[in-house]
């Protein structure tokens, strides 16, 4: 169970939307990349409202497809300060380094979501980077991210 109060995470939700609706006049028509990126699967099993740190995540995956890199990190690292022990704030987080072409960055994220949930990790990169399934691709796109 999440120890931060309810009113410090709509604070903190508040500050994101904030940031995106200060974003959203310069971005908002900007061309969306080739294939972006989707949000792999309902977050939170069992729950038919968005969590404060899946409501971050998404708006991150917003704000990464309108090519807003920079804020959509800024809403990732948000999820994974709300919930550090998340594979998928962590793998999305890492998704928006790679966009930025912070490889090292991407990995470190990417080893870190393998550690707390190795399968569900490599599910999250399989289905929001649009990968055939296959164990390797969370590992894939580590050494990938690294130039190895």
């Amino acid at each position: 169970m999440n120890s931060r109060s309810v009113p410090y995470q709509f604070q903190q939700f508040n500050q994101l939307l904030q940031l995106f609706l200060s974003d959203v006049a310069e971005h908002f028509p900007a061309k969306l990349f080739e294939r972006p990126i989707h949000l792999a699967q309902k977050l939170q099993p069992g729950s038919g409202d968005l969590s404060v740190d899946d409501a971050a995540i998404e708006l991150g995956l917003a704000l990464l497809n309108r090519q807003a890199t920079t804020n959509a990190i800024a809403a990732f690292q948000q999820a994974v300060n709300l919930q550090p022990r998340s594979a998928a704030a962590r793998v999305y987080l890492a998704l928006g380094y790679l966009r930025a072409q912070r490889g090292h960055e991407a990995a470190n994220e990417l080893r870190t979501a393998k550690e707390l949930d190795a399968g569900q990790a490599n599910e999250f990169v399989t289905k929001a980077l649009h990968m055939p399934p296959s164990p390797g691709n969370l590992d894939m796109i580590i050494a990938q991210s690294t130039g190895q």
